[in-house]
């Protein structure tokens, strides 16, 4: 979408009755909430980097193990139909 075409949305909005206008504006809202919810905060960055700096990371290997002792659960408990849970490591 063009700096343009969203200049003209308001414009275009405002020709809709009131409770389209009414539904947009709700999703606009939850749409800013979702999006304030993914920004990680400076607290966060700073966890973050100092276990960097530690390299108190999960090796992609821990990771692994860990994610295939999940796999291996879910197998046994409840196998999925058409999900290839083996082929899911493959995809990350």
């Amino acid at each position: 979408m063009t700096k343009d075409q969203v200049k003209e949305l308001p414009d275009r909005v405002s020709t809709w009755p009131a409770d389209d206008q009414e539904k947009l504006a709700q999703f606009v809202r939850e749409l800013e909430e979702l999006r304030a919810g993914d920004d990680i905060t400076a607290e966060e960055w700073g966890i973050i980097e100092r276990c960097a700096a530690r390299r108190d990371l999960a090796t992609d290997e821990e990771v692994e193990r860990v994610f295939s002792g999940y796999r291996k659960v879910l197998l046994a408990a409840a196998p999925l139909e058409g999900v290839d849970l083996e082929r899911s490591r493959d995809v990350a």
